[in-house]
């Protein structure tokens, strides 16, 4: 039997504006979330000199209320 243990699993949701005057005056909208799970394996907290540590997160974002606004989506594995 493999046991797997998770350090962390964390979800977050963020919301950004900015203004760009580039082209024009115009707000962009960013609206999405996080989840990220953690497993760290290392040998002791305070010297973490043997073992390992993942970490691996999605990010997705639906964009503004705006027409034309992206949307994306980023996978981390680290």
């Amino acid at each position: 039997m493999v046991m797997i243990r998770v350090t962390a699993i964390v979800r977050q949701a963020h919301c950004q504006a900015r203004r760009a005057t580039s082209a024009g005056e115009r707000t962009l909208m960013a609206s999405g979330s996080t989840a990220r799970i953690d497993y760290d394996h290392t040998d002791c907290w305070n010297n973490p000199s043997g073992g390992s540590r993942t970490q691996f997160a999605v990010m997705r974002d639906w964009s503004g209320e705006e027409k034309g606004d992206p949307e994306w989506t980023q996978i981390e594995l680290q």
